[in-house]
């Protein structure tokens, strides 16, 4: 059987380590797969075989992570050397850059997949923003092949990145439909608390961790002005699910505007499909993303979507037919899509009034969707699809 090495940075909880989990059932009936990792982290619990190469940490500062990469490299070249491994398929930046740098230190073929939108993750003049963009720009025209999960991130390398299109193939991200549908009807006691508070107001639910780009401090702040603006309605509940550097400003956030009842941080949860069942809609509003995977999540589930239209993925995913990224929302047959401040000409404060007042119509039943079109959209994306796509690139690259 063919072997096949997969690098991912940890599998915490984020989603491109999800889209390995989906995976790597199917990828193991077709080669023998080695895993490596470069921390030591499962947070979802699955029993997964693996190998970690050398030491990293997520806390590490730009320049020492830009230094390791070279020797991270030579490490993971003589582990696929030693296992007689010659084609390697890499998730996430610093992974990518590795496997990349690999391929000059052992006879194998790298194919890297990248999850984000690199101009906008890697934006502005900071030291790790500009060494990144400089390994983007020089390595992965080096990878044999690039899989973009969403046609913006393609976009993106093509145009800010010089990278040449025959290299890119879009391959959006794999979901276990079945698995969803069946994992969203598990409750627990914290499920049942939560329920009661259907009775009286709407349930918003976030799933991501709780850094800039998800830019949770908007929905707090959206929170906080829909409670002024519409006082004789209940306001939302948001449930924040995940963990990240900023979750003691956030916390701070709730306790300044006097959202403790309104504002839930839930923490990570490795199984969020219940709460997302439980939701009247999921909600983001990220500042870029790759794809989204809580989007898919939720129409598999039946529940609509609220999402910032930032580049790149949620506009595929929800079918827009809008061109660019608009200054107005836009109502499809899966969900919203409002502007946020880093994709339009409109200020904060403007976004804010747009989202609130689309809240404010899902309240009162102007907006509604259909549920049994929600599920079907999300089929679009079933693994079933998606692996296979994945495995053509991979055995077409095979040496």
């Amino acid at each position: 059987m063919k072997k096949l090495a997969i690098l991912i940075y940890s599998l915490g909880g984020g989603g491109a380590e999800r889209v390995l989990i989906t995976l790597l059932p199917y990828l193991q009936k077709k080669f023998e797969v080695h895993v490596f990792l470069l921390d030591d982290k499962n947070s979802y619990g699955i029993e997964i075989d693996y190998e970690v190469i050398g030491s990293s940490k997520s806390t590490e500062s730009s320049i020492l992570k830009f230094l390791k990469i070279p020797f991270l490299a030579f490490l993971y070249a003589r582990k696929l050397k030693k296992e007689g491994i010659t084609l390697s398929l890499s998730l996430l930046n610093r992974p990518n850059y590795i496997n990349i740098l690999a391929a000059w230190f052992a006879p194998m073929t790298s194919i890297i997949s990248e999850h984000a939108t690199p101009s906008k993750q890697y934006r502005g003049n900071s030291l790790g923003a500009l060494i990144s963009r400089w390994l983007i720009r020089f390595l992965y025209p080096k990878a044999r092949h690039i899989i973009a999960v969403s046609y913006g991130v393609k976009n993106d390398l093509e145009q800010h990145f010089n990278i040449v299109p025959s290299l890119i193939t879009t391959i959006y991200n794999p979901f276990d439909i079945q698995e969803i549908h069946e994992l969203g009807q598990k409750t627990s006691t914290r499920i049942q608390e939560l329920q009661s508070f259907k009775q009286k107001r709407n349930i918003l639910v976030a799933i991501g961790r709780l850094d800039s780009g998800k830019n949770h401090r908007f929905l707090i702040n959206a929170i906080a002005l829909f409670k002024q603006r519409y006082t004789a309605i209940a306001p939302p509940l948001l449930i924040i699910l995940g963990e990240g550097a900023l979750k003691d400003m956030l916390i701070g956030l709730i306790s300044e505007n006097k959202l403790e009842d309104c504002v839930i941080l839930e923490g990570f949860v490795p199984n969020p499909y219940p709460y997302i069942a439980l939701a009247d809609a999921t909600i983001c509003s990220s500042l870029y993303e790759g794809f989204l995977n809580v989007l898919v999540e939720s129409l598999a589930l039946g529940i609509p979507a609220i999402s910032s239209n930032c580049p790149s993925g949620p506009k595929e995913i929800l079918k827009s037919q809008k061109d660019g990224y608009s200054c107005e929302r836009e109502i499809t047959q899966y969900g919203v899509l409002y502007p946020i401040m880093s994709a339009s000409t409109l200020n904060e404060q403007e976004c804010l009034d747009i989202l609130v007042h689309i809240l404010y119509e899902i309240h009162i039943g102007i907006i509604t969707f259909d549920k049994t079109q929600l599920r079907k959209r999300a089929e679009d994306f079933d693994k079933n699809i998606i692996n296979k796509l994945y495995f053509e690139i991979l055995n077409k690259s095979y040496s």
